[in-house]
């Protein structure tokens, strides 16, 4: 017996349907395991996440939008007082008159000081949420080649 398409389609759907909801319940499986391990009893505080210094490097390294971009955290001090950045110049972030896109400039001040006040008050024991409310760029001269950013806290 030869089914009609709708017939075909409908079923397909439903198998795509029920491959998907397994797949949500095998992942919702897989973070409840990581998140809840046995003998894990919940607190009333959730302290919050403190990181080594190396891995915020590696992690701002990483970053997608910073990586692609061409801008690597190249140091940190113990404190996280302060920290250096580095836009390299390439291909990936020149505009059409040869410099470096402003885009790129302004992405490298976006995380930086967020991060580093989270993780200070993180070590502290606060919990707590820093976000980049407002910021201004004025453009002096073109970017052409390297720049080095030092942020002080």
């Amino acid at each position: 017996m030869q089914r009609s398409p709708s017939t075909r389609c409908s079923s397909r759907q439903a198998l795509l349907s029920r491959w998907a909801a397994s797949i949500r319940c095998f992942a919702r499986s897989l973070v409840d395991g990581l998140a809840r391990p046995a003998g894990f009893e919940p607190t009333t505080q959730a302290r919050p996440l403190v990181l080594k210094n190396w891995q915020i490097l590696w992690m701002m390294r990483l970053f997608p939008p910073l990586l692609f971009n061409r801008i690597r955290l190249v140091s940190l001090s113990p404190d996280l007082m302060h920290c250096r950045v580095r836009i390299a110049h390439s291909l990936l972030n020149r505009n059409l008159q040869g410099s470096v896109f402003g885009g790129t400039l302004f992405s490298a001040f976006d995380p930086f000081l967020p991060v580093l006040m989270w993780q200070i008050f993180a070590r502290k024991g606060q919990k707590l949420e820093a976000w980049l409310k407002k910021a201004e760029i004025d453009y002096l001269k073109p970017s052409t080649g390297r720049m080095l950013i030092d942020f002080h806290l």
